[in-house]
């Protein structure tokens, strides 16, 4: 199990330092970055949902337990759309 987290975690690392460059180039095509942001969380929500019918069998969210926490632990959400979109806006730069 050790060797599958080590390699899960390489691949992340890799995904992490090339995603700016993919981005890059979705930017340059379709000459927005929110397009780009949208395409990004786009192919994330598709990959999400995937990895949640497979593991859950189902695309169910507990909507009546998320509503319970308080809305600050949400912001990991808004951390990484700001992450994307700075590296997105300041790629060109």
């Amino acid at each position: 199990m050790a060797v599958i987290a080590y390699l899960i975690g390489i691949i992340s690392g890799v995904a992490a330092t090339v995603q700016a460059s993919f981005n890059g180039e979705i930017r340059r095509r379709f000459r927005s970055p929110y397009i780009t942001a949208a395409v990004n969380f786009v192919v994330a929500l598709t990959l999400i949902s995937i990895v949640l019918l497979v593991t859950e069998h189902s695309l169910a969210l507990p909507v009546s337990d998320i509503l319970r926490h308080p809305l600050w632990i949400w912001m990991g959400g808004l951390c990484g759309a700001t992450i994307v979109m700075a590296g997105i806006l300041c790629l060109p730069v």
